[in-house]
């Protein structure tokens, strides 16, 4: 694992830090029950995100 994130270089390493802050982002608003469609939009661009890796 850690030889392919080298491989792949600093996009990959951009796009991990990305991915946690989105979790976080996505943990809040779950909590702090804010509207729905913002937390699809989230979870639809974590879910590309994740096919691009």
């Amino acid at each position: 694992m850690k030889t392919e994130i080298l491989a792949v270089g600093k996009h990959a390493v951009g796009r991990m830090v990305y991915l946690m802050a989105l979790f976080q982002e996505l943990n809040r608003s779950y909590y702090s029950d804010l509207v729905l469609d913002t937390t699809n939009d989230k979870l639809k661009q974590l879910y590309n995100l994740l096919a691009d890796l």
